[in-house]
């Protein structure tokens, strides 16, 4: 899967950037946690960023495991619909801040 994102430099391309570690840089990443390791519905994924001067490309890829039939790919939706509305589950504990 494949979305444009905003070029090089601009707003949003470090946004971009970070998403990409964050959800897939590297096994203890989200994606290849909760795909992998979890629901154990894939045998590979990544998330890269390549930020371009004229636009640039948010891709996501994942290697399904035998015998799950595209499960892979729901996993992959469900989690980026989850990051992009903001619902993500971060993890760890959150200060609040009184005012």
């Amino acid at each position: 899967m494949a979305w444009l994102t905003s070029p090089i430099f601009k707003p949003g391309d470090a946004e971009a950037d970070l998403a990409a570690t964050i959800l897939g840089g590297g096994k203890s990443s989200r994606l290849y946690k909760k795909l992998v390791y979890e629901k154990q519905i894939a045998q590979d994924v990544s998330v890269n960023q390549q930020s371009l001067i004229l636009g640039s490309v948010f891709e996501v890829a994942g290697d399904g495991k035998g015998g799950v039939n595209g499960r892979s790919g729901e996993g992959i939706n469900g989690e980026m619909g989850r990051v992009s509305q903001g619902r993500a589950d971060c993890g760890g504990n959150h200060a609040s801040r009184e005012t």
